[in-house]
Parts: structure tokens; C-alpha cells; sequence
């Protein structure tokens, strides 16, 4: 998804002379959580040109390499170069930061980035880095990973492991135990009584099973699907649905078309309060639109398929949604869907 606001950038500053190409690529992995928004990778490529794996690199998908520029060459002239495009980025409007280098001189970087309003920075070192760098970041990652915590996982995982076959050799004991018991004891014969009984509850259920996939069939059909809401968002429904006095119909109705609420909110996220009210031009989105939550990547195409499949009709503004734009209201999120659509519009002609 494209984005319209540089709050929804992620830029990483990367210490081209300091840190090994090894740890920019696990930075970049690092960095696919904030992902699908916009990250900018910001060094001096042009400095170390015999690194082929520059190329190869910037090729992933997802990411935007800048070249920055030094106003002179010597010592920490790159430091210099890296602080005046953190100053840029962040007067842009960018507060999510990722920094790699062990040099504690980038501490003014991270000063500077919270002169304002705070940023959110994680800074990726090596073990080497002084207590002064680490504090000035909300997080720092050692790179590479601790030995001493690979070793704590596997020693947890084995002793997991462990616990796990007791287990199982203590329950294959005890199944042995009781099918020798009950070949001992004689079963009763089953009277033809229960046999009637047993033999109409299972006609019942068949019957059951065929309504029920009868009315699914129905549904889809006339384009209409039903879907089983996570726990907490259905709760909240229905508190809203018992508050407000009305149908489940119609207060799914009125919360889509409440434009002011935050998408977080909508969807019965925790920490989101209702709107308030205030006068505002009515606003007309003439479109069905599609929020699709906690479904990413190969999922994503899976449900998209199924619902093909399906017969419920295309739905052409479809978001999937992230960290950022919960916190947008359901009018900007419908608003930047067609931004984008008249932008790829414009590109196909």
C-alpha cells in the first residue's frame, strides 16, 4: 500500500564503515515488522563500491536505498553525513528509527531525533557498544545473537522435549493398563433399545449438517458470507448492539458509516475510544470497502481465493490493516484507498 503521510516511514541509518554488511542484513529483517509501510535505508554506497552485494540488495522489495552526500572527507565525515540526513528525515516528519553502528559518537543522532517530539529508535551493535550508546535508544539488539541465549533455548527446548516423551511413555502405560483391565471385565450387550436411540441421533445430525451447509449454500448465493468474529471484537458488539438498542444489522451499518471513528476502534481494539462529536461535512464514499485484519502474505491470497471461490461478488478497495493506520479514521483510510486507485488509474493510461 502506498502511503500518503512520512509518519508511516521507517528509516534505517546505517553505519557503512562501522558494521559489517551482515549487519544490515539482519537489520532488514528486523525492520519487515513495521512492514508494509515505507523504509528508507540511508548510508554512503558509493564508499564501498567493491561490495557487490550492494546490488543484489537493493533489489529487495520494500525498500528504498538513499545515497547520502558528505560535505568534506576525513574523519567522521560520515557521521557528519548520517547526522544531517536523520535531521532531514526527521524535520520530514519520520519519528521510527533504526541505527546500526557501535560508534557512540551517533549518540548525538539520538538526542537530536527526541529534541522534539520523541522518536521511537532501535539501535543494532555489536556486544562492544558502550551503556551510553545502548541508553540513548528504546531498544537495542547485539549482533550477532548472544551465544549464551542460543544455549539457554536449546537447554530449554531439550528439557521441553523431555518432559514431552515422559509424557507420552506415561500415557501409552496407561492406555496399556486399561485395555488389558477391560478385556478382563465382560461388556454388556447393547440392548436394541440403545441401538434405536444411538441410530436416530445420528440421523438427526445428519440431517442437521445438511440444512445447516443448505443455508451456507443459500447465503453465498445471494452474496452474502458469514464469518466467525474473534472473541473480544463480538463481545464488544454486543455490548454496543444492548447500549444503542438496535440489531446487529444495523450497528454494523452505523459503525461503517460513522467516517470520524479510528479503524482501531471500529474493529474493537483495546486502548481506542469513541469519537467525539463534533460538526463535520458529510462525507460520501460510494464503495464497498473491505478491512482485512491479522491476515498477511500467503494468508492473505488464501482468503482472497476462498472468497472468489465463493461467489461474493469483488470488492475493489480493499486494506489490510497495520500498527499505523489504526490510528486513522475510517474517512482517511477510505480517502488514501482512492488516492491510490487514481494513481495506479493514471499509470495504467
Amino acid at each position: 500500500m502506498t502511503l500518503d503521510s512520512s509518519n508511516e516511514v521507517v528509516a534505517i541509518l546505517y553505519d557503512i564503515e562501522n558494521a559489517p554488511f551482515e549487519m544490515l542484513n539482519y537489520t532488514l529483517g528486523k525492520a519487515r515488522r513495521y512492514q508494509p509501510c515505507r523504509t528508507i535505508v540511508v548510508s554512503d554506497w558509493e564508499a564501498r563500491p567493491e561490495q557487490k552485494r550492494w546490488e543484489k540488495l537493493m533489489r529487495r522489495p520494500g525498500f528504498t536505498f538513499r545515497q547520502i552526500s558528505r560535505t568534506y572527507h576525513g574523519k567522521n565525515s560520515l557521521d557528519s553525513a548520517i547526522y544531517d540526513s536523520a535531521k532531514l528525515l526527521y524535520d520530514e516528519g519520520v519519528r521510527r528509527f533504526f541505527i546500526i553502528t557501535t560508534d557512540s559518537d551517533f549518540v548525538r543522532i539520538a538526542e537530536y531525533l527526541n529534541s522534539d517530539t520523541p522518536s521511537y529508535i532501535i539501535g543494532v551493535g555489536t556486544k562492544q557498544a558502550s551503556e551510553t550508546l545502548r541508553n540513548a535508544y528504546d531498544e537495542f539488539m547485539v549482533y550477532p545473537p548472544e551465544e549464551k541465549e542460543k544455549k539457554t533455548a536449546r537447554k530449554t527446548k531439550a528439557v521441553k522435549d523431555e518432559a514431552k516423551q515422559e509424557k507420552k511413555t506415561a500415557k501409552a502405560a496407561k492406555e496399556t493398563t486399561a485395555a488389558k483391565t477391560a478385556k478382563t471385565v465382560k461388556q454388556p450387550k447393547e440392548t436394541k433399545v440403545a441401538k434405536a436411540a444411538k441410530t436416530e441421533k445420528a440421523v438427526k445430525a445428519a440431517k442437521t449438517a445438511k440444512a445447516t451447509k443448505a443455508e451456507d449454500n443459500a447465503a453465498l448465493s445471494d452474496g452474502n458470507l458469514t464469518v466467525k468474529l474473534p472473541r473480544t471484537l463480538r463481545e464488544t458488539l454486543q455490548e454496543r448492539q444492548a447500549a444503542e438498542g438496535v440489531s446487529m444489522d444495523e450497528l454494523v451499518t452505523y459503525l461503517l458509516m460513522d467516517w470520524r471513528e479510528k479503524v482501531g476502534y471500529l474493529l474493537g481494539a483495546k486502548g481506542f475510544q469513541p469519537a467525539k462529536a463534533k460538526d463535520e461535512d458529510n462525507f460520501v464514499f460510494p464503495h464497498e470497502v473491505m478491512v482485512l485484519q491479522n491476515i498477511r502474505n500467503k494468508r492473505l491470497d488464501e482468503v482472497l481465493l476462498a472468497l472468489k471461490e465463493a461467489g461474493v461478488p469483488h470488492i475493489r478497495f480493499k486494506a489490510v490493516v497495520t500498527p499505523f493506520n489504526t490510528l486513522w479514521t475510517l474517512r482517511r483510510l477510505c480517502e488514501t484507498m482512492q488516492k491510490e486507485h487514481g494513481a495506479l488509474a493514471e499509470q495504467a493510461n
